[in-house]
């Protein structure tokens, strides 16, 4: 949970990024709350376990953030840049994903229900053991990227990239590859 404070100055507020057990991950100033995440990150913050439900950070910088655990269910994330992002076990259900670059980042046992990604990046990224059910992709790049022990249930793939990508283990069961690549799947 987020939580702004006081009005400091004419459009600045003091803000809290908390985590789950209502401990302070960030305080600091910022605008709004995409602006206090942002800033974190830029700060680098680790932000492993915050609770960012339905947070629009469309088209923000998340470079090499520490979401670990974060809750991000329903967030809008269309376009923003989380390359080389930690979100291990975060839970992006039902998640915005269209346009977002995740390149070399580690989504390992992450919750990505419900999620739809238009565009969207995944080159050389860790999903081992992701959950992916009812997924909707088009269009993305997963090339080199590692879906070991996924679950993949139900989810909608059409016209991406899946060149080199590591299925092992991973359950499929009603998902479909409609005019995808799987060139060395």
């Amino acid at each position: 949970m987020a939580v702004a404070r006081t009005n400091r100055y004419l459009g600045d507020m003091d803000f809290d990024i908390r985590h789950r057990d209502g401990r302070v991950l960030w305080s600091g100033e910022a605008y709004d709350l995409p602006d206090a995440v942002q800033r974190a990150v830029e700060a680098r913050a680790d932000l492993g376990g915050a609770q960012l439900a339905d947070v629009d950070l469309a088209g923000a910088n998340l470079e090499q953030a520490s979401l670990a655990g974060a809750n991000l269910q329903r967030a809008r994330l269309r376009n923003a840049n989380l390359e080389q992002a930690d979100l291990r076990d975060a839970d992006l259900t039902g998640a915005q994903l269209d346009g977002i670059n995740v390149e070399q980042s580690d989504l390992t046992r992450a919750r990505l229900v419900d999620a739809s990604a238009r565009g969207a990046n995944f080159e050389q990224a860790l999903l081992e053991g992701a959950d992916l059910t009812r997924a909707r992709a088009e269009g993305c790049n997963f090339e080199e990227c590692d879906l070991r022990g996924a679950t993949l249930e139900g989810a909608t793939f059409r016209r991406s990239n899946f060149e080199e990508v590591r299925l092992d283990g991973a359950r499929a069961v009603g998902a479909s590859f409609n005019g995808c690549n799987l060139e060395k799947a």
